[in-house]
């Protein structure tokens, strides 16, 4: 049996997603401490609400790629 997702959530998720894109070299409206796409390894991007800047590295530690404060 499939899991029914709220029209809410479901309408949320696509906003988010449509405002991650990639701006030249650096990435905007990413999302910090999740995963990056592979387009993104080693970018720079900057977060949706602070602004703040993130890069996509990867750590042993942590074996993904992931948007952390640069």
């Amino acid at each position: 049996m499939a899991a029914v997702v709220p029209a809410s959530a479901a309408v949320q998720a696509h906003t988010a997603a449509s405002c991650y894109k990639q701006s030249g070299t650096h990435w905007v409206c990413i999302t910090p401490g999740a995963f990056c796409p592979a387009a993104a390894h080693a970018r720079y991007g900057y977060a949706k609400v602070t602004k703040s800047k993130y890069k996509c590295t990867y750590k042993t530690s942590d074996p993904y790629w992931r948007w952390r404060r640069a």
